[in-house]
């Protein structure tokens, strides 16, 4: 991964779960932003800027916050962003591992700011509670 979540954030969240694809699919599925607001509940607009390789960036919308982002990692066995808005920013990280055409994929992610400290409590408890829900196929 070539960035790291910041694991003194305010708020982090991580999980992991074991999908019946090969990591072909899910880093599609994943690396698929123009589509996101079709399968990930808080995202309601998204778009690529740039062709899909690291450093691209894009623009998305989740909960209400627009974030200016920009992909730091897009590998065989990683995705990564990055995420900035007013008063918060984000590090997202994806790793995959493949057996026999099954998946584990673990998730994690810090958000820090001003806006985040103010509302760690519910954005921690709200996040916990959502992280996967961003990485079904």
């Amino acid at each position: 991964m070539n960035m790291d979540i910041n694991k003194n954030a305010p708020v982090i969240g991580n999980n992991e779960i074991i999908i019946n694809a090969p990591i072909e699919k899910i880093i599609k599925t994943l690396s698929d932003i123009n589509n996101w607001a079709n399968w990930r509940k808080a995202v309601t607009k998204s778009e690529l800027l740039d062709p899909l390789a690291e450093n691209a960036n894009f623009k998305c919308t989740a909960d209400g916050l627009s974030y200016k982002s920009k992909i730091h990692t897009y590998k065989n066995n990683a995705f990564g962003w990055t995420g900035k808005t007013t008063g918060a920013y984000a590090v997202h990280n994806w790793y995959f591992t493949e057996n026999i055409g099954i998946t584990t994929v673990k998730v994690e992610e810090s958000l820090e700011g001003f806006f985040i400290k103010l509302t760690k409590k519910s954005m921690q408890n709200k996040f916990y509670n959502k992280i996967f829900i961003i990485c079904f196929i």
